[in-house]
């Protein structure tokens, strides 16, 4: 219901401790260490460490995602597949055992291997397609390369467009050369052509007018041809050098799919190594002289006496201050909820933890965003199939952390969606009409009103948490003339308009004048007055506020319509012989699952904007940085 109290911690404690003390840190995850003023530069050789370390992670991340590429599991079978889980006491042992560093050089080398395969590969298609074009050409190509030019011809090889066949032919009649076609392209055409030296400028000059490219063969092809060998018994021998490389390919292969079987072990050490990266960039957070080294950080009150316990084995050689931050620190957050509001969390977090000393709104916000997202969805069907859905994969998928907090967030959800879809809506379009209170498709006024009453009711609690908060931070005179005055406002000028009841005018009329004389900061009485009175124009935004949530009937309606117009379909294609079931069957499931998909996320997406835009902007201010201790992280292991 607030925001968790965190204490200061300061350890001053020897430098041979450091490592000791931090590992301890990291497996009780109880401190955030923050950066403390040094007199001793950072360490070159922890700086080194960094490095190696960085560099070993990521080694073994590559080697991760390649090998699980191998591993042959569908994404469904991984999702159900409970990770690796490593005893906090095995760590250390693991992390000095060489067998995973052997396994990953062996990897390393095998993928070097295959990779400049696969490159050999790559070169010897590129090289055949290069010469497909000469494979019907008789002449050997060493002779192409060697006879080029005698002492009195010259032979060139090259493509010509299409287009200039006619100028070319032309040009054969009155010049004195040869030229045959070799092979035909798409566009342009392989032609030989034979001149005399002496006319070589002239013949030149024709060719590069008409559009001509000389073919050379590669530095590739020039090396790995044999004497007398044609284009096409030189294509050949490549596709032979191409099979070879494959097998050697596939069997490397099989060797790489052979150390899935080591996959466990590399993402334990990728693990080992992550959290040892971890404490050594926390290392360098500390401030430290020649022999001492000092921690500032961060310790949920709660967690005190966990904290003394845990360096009881060091209190003759260290100092330990527990303090209350002073007001100009900004400690981190933690949020601290009752087990039933905790999924609701999420919904704060996606906007923005709360500052310091401030309101966590996620108790205030649960009742509402649950009612919103089922008068939003408003199809007990849905809920249903959502909540149970979603227990399903919390009890199969064994998942942590966010994962875990928004699948229980759903269960909710499915179950707001339970009720309100009985009371206002109906299972997969079908109202129940015994338990239904309102029709919005007979009756959507009421449906809107009912949306109406409970955006207001939302508006004027969030104004309300904004004067508790002000009577705490002792602004009394805002928080009491101000929000009070706008409580007491909204309300009666309701309630006035309603009854025409003098006394609600009269309420409506103080509640005015504190908004008029004190919501301006000015000093100047005249324009205190003026300032006021332009501030009561903020009635325009409340009423816009309230209006915002009449999204709630067009998001309800559309939901229900659209699962009766599936049921229609589906009745439809019912009549049609023979295949008339099966189609059916396909437009209800496909129809009430596509329904689902876009109702429940309206629903959650508009009942969010809600609470962001209508709700906090009254009384909460984001801004918070998370309260993130030292601990050990699993990426892809479980620690016990």
């Amino acid at each position: 219901m607030a925001v968790a109290e965190m204490l200061k911690v300061e350890l001053i404690a020897p430098a041979r401790l450091k490592s000791p003390l931090l590992k301890k840190f990291q497996q009780a995850a109880l401190i955030q260490i923050e950066e403390s003023a040094r007199e001793l530069p950072h360490e070159e050789m922890s700086i080194n460490e960094i490095d190696k370390l960085h560099t070993l992670e990521e080694r073994l991340h590559q080697a991760i995602v390649y090998l699980k590429a191998w591993s042959g599991q569908s994404g469904f079978k991984k999702l159900l597949t409970p990770r690796p889980t490593l005893n906090k006491n095995e760590i250390e042992t693991l992390r000095h055992d060489s067998t995973w560093l052997k396994i990953l050089q062996t990897f390393e080398a095998l993928k070097r291997k295959r990779d400049e395969i696969s490159a050999q590969i790559r070169q010897l298609e590129r090289e055949k397609a290069l010469l497909q074009p000469l494979a019907s050409l008789a002449l050997p190509l060493d002779k192409v390369e060697k006879f080029k030019e005698t002492d009195f011809i010259c032979f060139s090889l090259g493509t010509l467009p299409l287009a200039s066949l006619e100028a070319l032919e032309e040009h054969l009649r009155h010049e004195p050369f040869w030229a045959g076609e070799v092979a035909l392209m798409a566009k342009r055409i392989v032609m030989g052509v034979i001149y005399l030296k002496e006319k070589e400028y002239d013949v030149r000059e024709v060719l590069e007018r008409l559009g001509w490219e000389p073919y050379s063969l590669s530095e590739f092809v020039v090396s790995f041809l044999k004497k007398g060998e044609t284009a096409a018994q030189v294509m050949k021998r490549l596709d032979q050098e191409r099979e070879n490389l494959a097998r050697a390919g596939a069997e490397i292969d099989q060797e790489i799919k052979n150390l899935t079987g080591h996959l466990e072990q590399l993402m334990k050490a990728a693990d080992i190594i992550t959290n040892e990266l971890r404490r050594q960039e926390a290392f360098q957070r500390l401030g430290r002289t020649q022999k001492t080294i000092y921690l500032k950080g961060w310790v949920l009150a709660e967690n005190k006496e966990k904290l003394i316990s845990l360096l009881q084995p060091y209190q003759q050689k260290i100092y330990l201050n527990l303090s209350q931050p002073s007001p100009e620190e900004t400690p981190p957050i933690a949020l601290d909820n009752p087990p039933l509001f905790r999924p609701f969390e999420l919904i704060t977090r996606l906007y923005g933890l709360p500052q310091p000393r401030s309101l966590d709104p996620t108790v205030y916000l649960s009742p509402f965003f649950f009612v919103f997202v089922g008068l939003a969805v408003s199809e007990a069907g849905y809920g249903l199939i959502v909540s149970l859905a979603s227990l399903a994969a919390l009890y199969f998928l064994k998942s942590k952390g966010g994962l875990r907090t928004f699948l229980k967030l759903l269960v909710y959800l499915g179950g707001a969606n339970i009720l309100f879809g009985s009371l206002v809506g109906g299972w997969f379009g079908y109202p129940w009409r015994k338990v239904l209170l309102i029709d919005p498709l007979r009756d959507p006024l009421s449906f809107l009103l009912l949306a109406l009453v409970l955006g207001f009711l939302q508006v004027w609690f969030g104004t309300l948490l904004n004067l508790l908060q002000g009577i705490k931070k002792k602004n009394y005179s805002r928080a009491i003339f101000v929000d009070g005055g706008w409580l007491l406002l909204l309300p009666s000028l309701i309630g006035a308009g309603l009854t025409g009841h003098r006394l609600g005018w009269l309420l409506a009329g103080l509640g005015a004048l504190g908004i008029i004389f004190f919501s301006s900061p000015a000093r100047n009485p005249v324009a205190r007055f003026f300032g006021g009175l332009y501030n009561l124009y903020d009635i325009s935004r409340y009423l816009a506020d309230v209006l915002s949530y009449s999204r709630l009937l067009a998001l309800g309606l559309a939901t229900s319509v659209i699962a009766m117009v599936v049921n229609t379909l589906a009745r439809t294609a019912w009549g049609i012989p023979w295949l008339g079931w099966l189609i059916a069957g396909f437009i209800f499931i496909g129809g009430h699952l596509f329904n689902l998909g876009i109702s429940f996320l309206g629903g959650f997406v508009h009942s969010m904007r809600l609470q962001f835009v209508e709700f906090f902007s009254k009384f909460f201010r984001a801004g918070g940085r998370p309260f993130q201790p030292l601990a050990l992280e699993g990426k892809y292991i479980e620690f016990e």
